[in-house]
This record gives structure tokens, C-alpha cells and sequence, in this order.
């Protein structure tokens, strides 16, 4: 029967194999958190595990309780030795179980698979340079400095950026949010920077969505939005972030979304209206905001966006009434940057002084 304790050595050895296995397999489930795709197929293997180790243990006492039999009776029954040959054959079969669970995760392949390449933290938006229209630009100097300075310490603080539709407010954030992206790494104040464009069909779960793919998680289709939002809300406890949300036209619950106020956080807002008081989330949290209106442009630079326009056409500049109708009409705009660049583009090639003053006229009678 030397079988009986070479099989029982080579038992523990595997169980000891299997357990090792078993930590290392644990240690990378905790390192990528919410970033195995196959999760559940890594904790059913631990459960086998599990339910093994009870077998093993079973085994291990039986083994043990029958050397003791075998050192008082100092022989062997016939009963005894069927038993004992039934224990020995067991445990064969139970080391080629273990081997063969062993194989069944390759911890390799889940090092490899739960380490993708990292996810652009910093996407620019390719932003239009306003630098020769001081009016606009200086609200990105303010708000770069002010998220600067602020740097998510506030505890996930909101700014609101709101004024009439096409008076800039995008232009302004896209510039905010590309100049935070060109800092260096030394310079860079946030983790990870979020771009959000919203439209009437997009929801909580198309914002998860977005914030999912630039932090690298992986989320189950079937996940409820609520549970997604619990990932991304422990994913984002120890980062600091920037988030932008832009053409908000109704309340957001961003708790929903997995914006939590004990976060390092700040979330810039971009709509038409704006709301003064504070805002309860599903959670019944509170969110105070900062709220900055967008003006729109000083006159000097409302002629010099048109005129950079209109100008490609140079002929058309050169005569001396229509630069007059330019000025009245560019008042008429009231600096709304979108309403000057529709007319100077409708204008750039017209070279009738009657054109300007039946477009003048349009705006003076709307």
C-alpha cells in the first residue's frame, strides 16, 4: 500500500497548487475590478474551488482516521483492505480532478485580458481659436483659472455656463476643456477629462456610456443603470475629474449617473436657461452651483468676426456704404457670434449696397 501515501502526499501537493492558483486568481479579480468582461466565469471556477476543498478535506480525513486504524490493528482486515483500495482510488481520481480544475483558469490570460491598453484620458475637441475676440476668450481664461484653482477639491463642484443659443457657450467650453488637455502631465490638475454632447434621445445610460469607455470599464449589457452607476461612482473615488456637459436643455440627476458629492470632481454645464436653486438628486442629495452667463461680444470684435469673413471677398469691402450697413447690421446681431456668422456668409459675396440694406431692414423689422 505505497501507493496509499504517496497518492496522499500528492494530494496535498496539488491542494496546495490549487489554493496558490486560487490567491493569485483573487488578487487579479481585485486589481481590475469591474474590468473582466468574463467575470462571472472567474468566480465560478473560485466557487469549484470552494466546493473541492471540502471534498479534499473529507479525503484527508479519511485518510488519516484509516492509518490510525491500520497502526492499532497492526494488519489488515479483508474489509480493510477493500476500504483502503477504495480510498486509494479516490484519491487518484481526486488529484486528475484538481489537475484538471487547475487548468481550467489560465491566470495568464486574465493578467493579460484584464489589462488593456489604457483608454485616451484626454481627448481634445479641436476647439475654434477665439484668441482675437478678447470678449469670448476671457471667459476661458476665467473659468481655466477658476478650475484650476479649484482642482475637484470642492467636493465635486457644478459650474453652470448659460446664456441665449449662439452666443458661444460651446466655443467657450471646447476652448476650457483643449487647454486643460494640453497641459503636461506635471501641469495636469484632473485624471481624466469627459466630453458630454446632449441631444433630446440621449439619457442617463448614453452618459454612462461615455464615461465607461474613457475609464476603461467594461460594463454587462444587462447591468441596470443603477448598477452602472455604482461602477463608475467607485471608479471615480479616487480620481479627480472634469466633466463637461454641453447643450443641457433639462435636469440631469447626476447621482444617477454616478456623480457623487464626496468626489474630486467638477462638472461644467452648458445650456440656453438656467436654474438658481439647488438641485436634488434621486439620492436626496443637494448640488449647489456657480453660474456664469455668457454676453455676447463687444462690438470691436463682432466687426472683426465679421469682417475676417466677409474680407475673404475683398472686393466687396472696398466699397465705403456697404461698410457702413456692415457696422449697423453687426449691431443688429446684438454680438451673438452664430447670428454674425450666418450673415457675414450669406453677405461675403454680395457686392450690392441694396442687398446689405433689404438685410438690414430684415433685422430691424424681426
Amino acid at each position: 500500500m505505497a501507493f496509499g501515501k504517496r497518492g496522499f502526499e500528492k494530494l496535498e501537493h496539488e491542494r496546495k497548487r490549487l489554493e496558490n492558483e486560487e490567491t493569485d486568481v483573487k488578487k487579479v479579480l481585485a486589481a481590475n475590478a469591474y474590468r473582466i468582461e468574463w467575470l462571472s466565469e472567474c468566480m465560478d471556477w473560485l466557487r469549484k474551488v470552494d466546493e473541492e476543498r471540502h471534498k479534499i478535506e473529507n479525503l484527508e480525513k479519511r485518510y488519516k482516521e484509516r492509518e490510525r486504524t491500520r497502526t492499532i490493528n497492526q494488519g489488515q482486515s479483508c474489509g480493510l483492505l477493500q476500504s483502503s483500495w477504495c480510498l486509494d482510488l479516490k484519491i487518484r481520481m481526486k488529484i486528475k480532478r484538481i489537475a484538471n480544475l487547475r487548468k481550467q483558469i489560465k491566470l495568464d490570460t486574465i493578467r493579460n485580458q484584464s489589462a488593456p491598453a489604457l483608454p485616451d484620458r484626454f481627448i481634445k475637441r479641436g476647439a475654434l481659436k477665439i484668441d482675437d475676440f478678447p470678449s469670448l476668450n476671457n471667459y476661458v481664461d476665467v473659468l481655466f483659472l477658476k478650475l484650476l484653482v479649484k482642482d475637484g477639491r470642492d467636493k465635486c463642484a457644478r459650474v453652470c455656463i448659460w446664456g441665449p443659443s449662439g452666443v458661444g457657450k460651446t466655443t467657450v467650453l471646447e476652448n476650457v476643456h483643449d487647454r486643460f488637455c494640453e497641459l503636461t502631465n506635471t501641469d495636469q490638475p484632473f485624471d481624466v477629462i469627459f466630453w458630454v454632447t446632449m441631444t433630446e434621445e440621449k439619457g442617463v445610460g448614453d452618459i454612462q456610456h461615455i464615461l465607461e469607455k474613457q475609464l476603461g470599464l467594461q460594463a454587462d449589457e444587462l447591468m441596470s443603470n443603477y448598477e452602472r452607476a455604482e461602477i463608475i461612482a467607485k471608479e471615480l473615488e479616487n480620481k479627480s475629474y472634469l466633466l463637461f456637459i454641453d447643450q443641457v436643455s433639462s435636469e440631469i440627476d447626476l447621482v444617477r449617473i454616478g456623480i457623487r458629492k464626496g468626489q474630486h470632481g467638477m462638472v461644467m454645464l452648458g445650456r440656453s436657461g438656467c436654474y438658481y436653486d439647488d438641485e436634488i438628486g434621486e439620492r436626496g442629495e443637494s448640488w449647489k452651483q456657480e453660474d456664469i452667463k455668457i454676453e455676447g461680444m463687444c462690438e470691436d470684435d463682432a466687426l472683426k468676426m465679421f469682417r475676417k469673413i466677409v474680407n475673404s471677398n475683398k472686393d466687396v469691402m472696398k466699397n465705403e456704404e456697404i461698410k457702413r450697413i456692415a457696422t449697423l447690421i453687426v449691431r443688429e446681431c446684438g454680438g451673438i457670434p452664430q447670428s454674425i456668422k450666418t450673415v457675414a456668409f450669406n453677405l461675403e459675396k454680395e457686392s450690392d449696397p441694396a442687398v446689405w440694406w433689404a438685410t438690414l431692414s430684415r433685422f430691424a423689422n424681426s
